[in-house]
């Protein structure tokens, strides 16, 4: 089994890749340890949207001085909404962690008594954030003959006072795995706005009745620009499927941290320099819709007394399925 760790530098940030015979998935440690591409090595598809500028945007920042958007899966820590002021302390929209520089480590798990063999490669990421004082430490592993990325995470308070922070994974999917044949199944859940239950997924009622949110417009025919809200989730997991391709990506977390999901759609939305014509479906799994301070005032915020750690974990499974005509049975063929 092919299974392949190697680093590199683009524009002068490190760049890390991970892959096996099934997938690969490569990160940028040096600009918010960003997952920025995932691949099924079978089809050769990109699962991931990327902006315009893609890894060109790690050359220069935008014209506000701040980090450009790569695009891509990135992390929401340690606010993981709006900007606000908690305690006397500025936190930027979607934390500060994203524009970090993070420091890396490639480790490779050898096969039992085969010392030869490597049965897991690892990505080990670490950063201290600038606004509180919490140091996130993050691995992402890729297991020998696995269609699946998982990350665990964990955070040290490393202040001499309690914290209260939010978090939350933002991956962002776009073409060519995006199109008009996708369908996004989620679990049995509640559709939430404005501080309230208005439905249940997946039909948001509108002036022209209920509308099915498990469907994806043909590119070009529809604008849209939405993020809903979904909450008490039966499961702590969501999937993406491309009924023409037969290829799937799956999200699956750690609920108790991430009891809510935000599903961003984005469609025909540019062109921009951050989103160009912003084909995206984001699956946004967080602790808390509010930013750090409107989540502690609510009791939602997650909290850490000085040297206390909180971990967790999130998985990416891609899958292919093959596609039969007429009533033959979906077969896995991962």
């Amino acid at each position: 089994m092919v299974m392949e760790a190697r680093a590199t530098r683009i524009h002068g940030s490190a760049v890390v890749t991970l892959a096996n015979d099934r997938l690969s998935v490569t990160i940028v440690p040096g600009k918010g340890a960003d997952i920025v591409s995932l691949i099924h090595l079978a089809s050769g598809t990109e699962l991931l949207w990327r902006s315009p500028a893609g890894l060109d945007a790690l050359s220069a920042p935008n014209a506000a001085g701040s980090v450009r958007y790569v695009g891509g899966w990135i992390e929401a820590f340690p606010n993981a909404w709006s900007g606000c002021t908690h305690r006397g302390r500025a936190l930027s929209g979607y934390g500060d962690v994203w524009q970090l520089p993070w420091e890396y480590r490639i480790e490779r798990i050898g096969a039992g008594d085969d010392a030869g063999a490597v049965e897991e490669i690892r990505a080990v990421c670490a950063v201290q954030s600038r606004e509180l004082p919490l140091r996130l430490i993050r691995t992402v592993s890729l297991r020998s003959g696995c269609s699946v990325v998982r990350i665990d995470e964990t955070v040290l308070n490393t202040g001499d006072e309690t914290v209260d922070f939010t978090w939350g994974h933002h991956p962002n999917l776009g073409r060519p795995f995006l199109d008009e044949s996708c369908v996004i199944d989620l679990p049995p859940c509640e559709i939430w706005r404005d501080g309230r239950k208005t439905g249940a997924w997946p039909y948001l009622q509108g002036p022209e009745g209920p509308e099915d949110l498990r469907l994806v417009p043909p590119y070009g025919t529809s604008r849209e620009n939405r993020q809903i809200l979904l909450r008490r989730l039966a499961a702590s997991e969501a999937t993406v499927r491309n009924t023409a391709s037969g290829l799937s990506f799956r999200l699956s977390w750690d609920g108790a941290t991430f009891p809510d999901l935000l599903l961003w759609r984005a469609f025909d939305i540019g062109p921009s320099e951050t989103f160009g014509d912003g084909q995206i479906v984001c699956l946004f799994p967080k602790r808390s819709h509010s930013n750090v301070a409107e989540a502690a005032a609510a009791g939602e915020a997650l909290t850490l007394a000085p040297g206390e750690t909180k971990s967790v974990w999130i998985e990416a499974g891609v899958m292919r399925e093959q596609v039969c005509l007429g009533s033959e049975p979906i077969h896995k063929i991962d």
